[in-house]
């Protein structure tokens, strides 16, 4: 897609006007580094219509294991320009590790990188996937992170076999979002069985357990 037809689109919002509505802008995989540079000046032009609008970052750069290439420049897009402009990011154990510089091999080191993030510019971190940081191997576990508090979810962990399947993490970003939007950040509610969630203190540790219902 050429990164023109992104603004195109959000312009034709602004013709009809009704850009003022728009709550947040969700950005997900960039097929170049310049779609970025244009899903910024979007941003900017969300939020000059309607100041209280979010900007949340799914920062995809790439995970071989399912085919996903990032095309060259777009991690340094995100590190540089993306994670400075965002109230709220969602990156894997993968994505974290790069936009902090560091490693990360455990949830209280996950945490503290949430929040080396949050010090740059978003109010809230999504660790989607703690993957070898967690708690357990045999459980999918995250980390909803903001400057005052940090909240571990896992489950269960699905075994689908050597290939795993595409679009979790977005679907997962999508749900936060309107969670978010609709006031509820860390009062979840799920629709099937709940998950063990586990409030954290900072510095880290289980200071109390709830089913998050």
């Amino acid at each position: 897609m050429p990164p023109s037809h992104l603004t195109e689109i959000v312009q034709g919002i602004a013709d009809i006007d009704k850009l003022q509505t728009c709550d947040a802008v969700l950005s997900g995989y960039l097929g170049s580094a310049e779609q970025g540079e244009h899903i910024l000046g979007i941003v900017r032009q969300v939020k000059a219509a309607n100041p209280a609008a979010k900007y949340f970052c799914d920062p995809v750069m790439g995970h071989p294991e399912k085919g996903c290439i990032v095309a060259p420049g777009v991690a340094e897009f995100h590190v540089r320009y993306a994670l400075p402009t965002s109230d709220i990011i969602a990156p894997n154990l993968v994505e974290l590790e790069i936009l902090c510089g560091h490693p990360v091999a455990s949830v209280s080191e996950a945490v503290a990188a949430a929040r080396e993030l949050i010090a740059q510019g978003p109010e809230v971190v999504l660790v989607k996937h703690l993957a070898r940081a967690g708690l357990s191997m045999d459980r999918f576990e995250m980390l909803l992170v903001t400057a005052e508090e940090a909240w571990h979810i896992s489950r269960p962990l699905v075994d689908f076999g050597l290939r795993q399947p595409v679009g979790v993490g977005d679907v997962t970003s999508g749900l936060l979002l309107v969670k978010l939007l609709q006031g509820q950040v860390c009062a979840m509610r799920w629709n099937t069985s709940p998950p063990r969630c586990t409030r954290l203190c900072s510095p880290p540790k289980i200071c109390r357990n709830t089913n998050c219902r």
